[in-house]
């Protein structure tokens, strides 16, 4: 279930009929109790597109270290797994988080949904992306 009040948009507008709902993972690398998830697949289906999922890689995360990316890596690929049960693809891209967003949105999204990390970095890479998309962008908050 979806509670609207966990739905903000950080870019307003119109979605568009044709293309994707793209999902920028961004801290929730999870598929249970991700309301980013459920939010987009809820679009996803009322606007009648597909749901494509990505994750921009950064090997340059502030004070990351090795044991940080496995844990990473290894939650990436069970979302992976658990998206790919539900017919969703999910695209890792090496890349600054919100350029590779913006590569994927620019391939034809007609929404774009994330999820909400709380630090600094993250919400500057949200607002960089904000300035750049030319569809809406939500965000969808599983840590309230």
């Amino acid at each position: 279930m979806i509670h609207d009040a966990r739905v903000q948009p950080l870019r307003p507008g119109t979605p568009r009929r044709e293309g994707f709902v793209l999902l920028w993972v961004q801290a929730s690398v999870r598929t249970r109790d991700n309301h980013a998830l459920e939010y987009a697949v809820r679009e996803a289906n009322r606007l009648n597109l597909p749901l494509v999922a990505v994750f921009g890689l950064t090997p340059g995360y502030p004070e990351a270290n090795a044991r940080h990316y496995a844990y990473l890596l290894e939650g990436l690929r069970d979302l992976r797994a658990n998206l790919a049960a539900r017919d969703v693809p999910l695209r890792v891209t090496l890349g600054n988080p919100p350029e590779v967003a913006l590569n994927a949105a620019r391939e034809g999204a007609a929404l774009v949904v994330t999820d909400v990390g709380y630090t600094r970095l993250q919400r500057e890479w949200r607002e960089w992306l904000a300035d750049r998309l030319d569809v809406p962008l939500e965000i969808g908050r599983a840590h309230v």
